[in-house]
């Protein structure tokens, strides 16, 4: 999860400059998005209780000036908790190589 929110700090810092949508799943069940219609970056679970997946309460919503302050920070996270950096997220895995065994996966598919 760390890795990917990582790789595609670019992307989500032209979401907030540009003011444009932004989505990219996290791993697991969590997604970092940023909507036209709010500028903050919003990382949160969320959860498929029927045929509709729904945010949950589990998260935190980042104004502009806090998520700059948590990407500064970003280099003193690593040197702090270096696990992070190993961690390999679900959608890299053999099981997911194929349609079926992503579908089955219970991260990338919440119930």
């Amino acid at each position: 999860m760390w890795n990917n929110f990582i790789d595609n700090i670019h992307s989500l810092d032209e979401a907030l400059k540009d003011n444009h949508s932004y989505d990219n799943h996290l791993g697991g069940n969590v997604s970092c998005t940023v909507t036209e219609s709010s500028l903050c970056v919003d990382i949160r679970q969320y959860r498929k209780p029927e045929e509709k997946v729904v945010p949950t309460r589990k998260g935190l919503c980042l104004r502009p000036i806090e998520y700059t302050t948590l990407r500064g920070l970003i280099r003193q996270i690593e040197q702090v908790l270096p696990e992070l950096n190993t961690v390999v997220p679900c959608y890299l895995r053999s099981d997911h190589m194929n349609l079926l065994g992503a579908l089955q996966c219970p991260e990338c598919t919440p119930q």
